[in-house]
């Protein structure tokens, strides 16, 4: 996503140059993505607005959480200047900006993956391209955009590391809401001493229902596997009755990493990462593929500006991705510190420690 995003900006504003972009979106399972109101300039600036708002993503009008208290409190859009968020049809909208990225002549190669990348000392990037049952391409590049998600597997290459603050894991089952039951415009969170809860909806008026702790609690108390998620689920206050009447689709939990981390550094000569192969952003923040569509944009403007000046320019977005996730660190302590009912609890210990870091 971060990756279209960067090939359709770099492609806006100079068509004069060749994009290729590798590989495509890997279909990751529905988790109930919901993206804020302000993602509609973004949307914009990439020339897909429009074709967005005519996609059929529902509205998500805010949160509701039990979060501090046993009661629900609620965070609304009503007065938000750009008017609802959005529960994103994933597929749909990676569609969407392949769509784009083609009409902008971004070359899109699917099926490729970029297996190598080395540093040439006349500044240009070499690179391997695999497929199964083809020959291997090689070639060189001015720049090299790493938007491989989590793993960075081309920053890494460039002797970037990974600095970790939080290993969050998410253990997710999916639901289909009754006919009669009204849409889920809401999203909903509920924390419990071993972690927290959310509820959000999916095309089809279907229901995601995720359990979100640390890994070392999943392995101790089973809290992964199903007899435990399940009764786990039951003993909530606020979602379990919110899935009254819905049915399960599958007994098998989806398991996900969902970590607080940054690449360090983000950004090189010839390269730099987007998303969240640049810094990946706990769930609660609902910021992810807010910040998939920004550190695109910003990562095109740099690299543009970049051609006659490339290091100060990618020395200037690194800084601005490493202040952005200082203030998201900030205010991941702030909320996590909101939730003093569990003092004797280890995940929520962890949070309010000062610095938490994980190993």
């Amino acid at each position: 996503m971060a990756g279209c995003a960067t090939a359709i900006a770099i492609a806006n504003r100079r068509p004069d140059l060749v994009v290729r972009l590798v590989g495509v979106p890997h279909g990751r399972p529905p988790v109930g993505e919901s993206i804020p109101p302000d993602t509609r300039p973004l949307l914009r600036r990439l020339g897909v607005l429009a074709d967005f708002l005519t996609d059929g993503h529902q509205p998500c009008l805010g949160s509701a959480s039990a979060w501090g208290s046993a009661g629900l409190g609620h965070n609304d859009f009503v007065t938000n200047p750009y008017g609802t968020g959005w529960h994103l049809d994933r597929a749909r909208f990676e569609q969407l900006l392949l769509d784009r990225a083609r009409s902008v002549a971004v070359r899109v190669l699917h099926g490729w993956t970029v297996r190598t990348v080395t540093a040439q000392e006349d500044r240009l990037i070499r690179f391997s391209l695999h497929s199964s049952g083809q020959s291997p391409l090689t070639g060189r590049a001015g720049f090299v955009v790493d938007a491989t998600g989590s793993t960075a597997a081309i920053a890494r290459q460039l002797a970037a590391t990974q600095r970790w603050h939080d290993r969050l894991v998410l253990a997710t089952a999916f639901f289909q809401a009754p006919p009669s039951a009204p849409p889920s415009r809401v999203t909903l969170l509920e924390a419990t001493e071993s972690g927290w809860w959310y509820l959000a909806g999916l095309p089809g008026e279907r229901l995601t229902v995720a359990f979100a702790s640390d890994p070392e609690l999943f392995r101790d108390t089973g809290a992964a596997r199903w007899p435990a998620w399940v009764q786990g689920l039951a003993d909530t206050r606020h979602l379990a009755p919110r899935l009254a009447g819905s049915r399960l689709l599958s007994r098998e939990l989806v398991t996900l990493s969902a970590p607080s981390r940054r690449l360090d550094p983000v950004a090189g000569l010839g390269w730099l990462a987007v998303g969240d192969a640049a810094c990946s952003y706990d769930p609660l923040s609902a910021q992810g593929i807010h910040q998939a569509l920004h550190t695109g944009l910003a990562a095109a403007d740099a690299i543009c500006a970049g051609l006659t000046r490339p290091g100060l320019v990618c020395a200037d977005y690194a800084e601005q991705v490493a202040a952005d996730f200082e203030e998201y660190l900030a205010n991941h302590r702030h909320l996590y510190a909101a939730e003093q009912r569990f003092p004797d609890s280890p995940f929520w210990q962890r949070r309010r420690a000062a610095g938490f870091t994980a190993a």
